[in-house]
């Protein structure tokens, strides 16, 4: 948005709508990658419409605070909105910075899922707050950038 201040010829620009434009832009960008890396083929091959199922890679990192050595699955979504049983894919977090890479097998198919990160056998969280476990005994306090033990029953999730 240009402002123009009274009989002069100066320009603001408001500092908002440049975040607000970038922003945009940004969605904008990440939605066309996402519809270019879908791939395609034009060519008639006689299959009269009928759509072979495409497996899908995908890459993130868990972050509440850098999640390590976690588990990853990836679950369809149904049409009641339930979680699928079984796993599409499934991988493991990195154990240096948490990322991970995840192909999503041929049942992708282009429908909604969600990505479910576990705790496993000795996957650890970087502590991100300035306290993140603070229990009765002062030694056994956890403050930020040090790592910790998920408990058992850690579940992160994203759709």
């Amino acid at each position: 948005m240009i402002i123009k201040e009274k009989n002069t010829n100066k320009a603001l620009k408001s500092k908002g709508n440049v975040i607000h434009f970038r922003r945009n832009i940004t969605t904008a960008l990440i939605t066309s990658s996402l519809l270019f890396a879908c791939g395609g083929s034009s060519d008639d091959n006689g299959d009269n419409g009928v759509i072979t199922p495409t497996s899908m890679n995908i890459s993130g990192a868990a972050s509440k605070g850098l999640i390590l050595g976690a588990n990853v699955n990836a679950y369809l979504i149904n049409d009641d909105g339930t979680k699928a049983d079984t796993p599409i894919g499934t991988t493991t977090t990195d154990n240096a910075d948490g990322s991970y890479k995840l192909e999503l097998g041929s049942d992708y198919n282009d429908k909604a899922f969600i990505i479910e990160i576990t705790a496993a056998d000795g996957s650890q969280m970087k502590c991100d707050l300035s306290v993140c476990l603070a229990g009765d005994d002062a030694e056994a306090e956890i403050t930020f950038g040090e790592l910790y033990t998920l408990p058992d029953n850690f579940k992160l999730s994203a759709a």
